[in-house]
């Protein structure tokens, strides 16, 4: 495993490998008149990390060997430092550990070279955290490879430059992830820079969940859209209460009113915008069809995509004629 960038708010695991060197010293007798022969330094043999080395250097302060369900209220070792997802402000500072990035040829998958690009990393649990209302666990490799191969896939449309804009730094898989009284399958959280995925989760729409993320990790980073948003047809936006209280809405596209894409976007303003983000990316000649016969959607359509040429020149016409 390689280390993983200097990251901002996760943990640094320092790389340590011994290097160990052998020499043999030999000197000739006292009384020879012959000088000693000079010693012959063997070789260098590449270290192979052991098991406890490779703990050592993912959890230096020894915190997997804590009681996961132990009260964390006293706080961790100094040198954890991260954000804790909150449901209510999106992020709180505080503190979190036994997080590491995947190895960098994770199932045969390059991640050195997909972090080159991008500039992110994919992480996951080692253990069961759980801190206030949040939890999740450390997912199998199995239930963790569709996430991974799904967020490779659909994030090489995009530049980096324009990933690097949003804010868009981690992508955090764990199993049972529990946020306050909710079990969302994803979320974005932008002051931690991270999107969240329940791998346990919307394996059938993996591709669109990546989308939907994304397009709240750019709202999250750029909030000039929330004044515009109000101007095409407002008064037929009629908002629910909310995602967190509408998570048996349908995501399938036309299943929401006229001037929305899914019953889901239909929820709040934020999900608005990023099922039509997943729609333009995911399903475009079908959700062309839909918004050419809504007025009302295909100006919000017209909204967004003039925004996000904004936020970043790459969302330029050329990008949507090639989805």
């Amino acid at each position: 495993m390689m280390d993983p960038p200097k990251l901002k708010r996760l943990p640094l695991f320092s790389l340590v490998i011994p290097v160990f060197s052998a020499a043999c010293e030999a000197a000739g007798p006292p009384t020879a008149p012959e000088p000693a022969p000079q010693a012959t330094p063997v070789a260098s043999q590449p270290h192979v990390e052991t098991e406890a080395e490779r703990m050592r250097r993912l959890d230096p302060l020894g915190l997997l060997s804590k009681d996961p369900d132990a009260d964390a209220s006293a706080g961790p070792p100094v040198g954890t430092e991260a954000y804790l997802l909150d449901d209510e402000t999106l992020a709180e500072r505080t503190f979190l550990h036994g997080i590491a990035a995947l190895d960098v040829d994770f199932r045969g998958r390059d991640l050195e070279a997909f972090f080159r690009r991008t500039g992110i990393r994919v992480i996951r649990p080692l253990m069961a955290i759980k801190m206030g209302k949040h939890s999740c666990r450390a997912p199998s490799d199995e239930a963790t490879l569709p996430y991974l191969d799904g967020i490779l896939t659909e994030l090489s449309i995009y530049p980096g430059e324009a990933l690097a804009a949003a804010n868009l730094e981690f992508f955090l898989l764990c199993e049972d992830f529990q946020a306050g009284d909710i079990k969302p399958g994803g979320m974005a959280v932008g002051p931690a820079a991270t999107v969240v995925f329940d791998v346990d989760k919307k394996r059938a729409n993996i591709a669109g969940s990546v989308h939907h993320e994304l397009q709240h990790m750019i709202d999250q980073a750029d909030g000039a859209w929330k004044s515009e948003w109000r101007t095409p047809e407002a008064e037929a936006r009629r908002y629910g209460r909310g995602g967190r209280n509408s998570r048996d809405a349908s995501p399938r596209l036309g299943s929401g009113g006229d001037c929305f894409a899914t019953e889901y976007g239909q929820s709040d303003v934020n999900e608005d915008r990023a099922e039509i983000f997943r729609m333009l990316i995911t399903r475009s000649a079908d959700f062309a069809a839909l918004s050419g016969r809504s007025p009302c959607l295909s100006a919000k359509v017209a909204l967004l995509q003039t925004q996000l040429e904004r936020f970043h020149p790459s969302f330029d016409p050329g990008f949507w004629r090639r989805r």
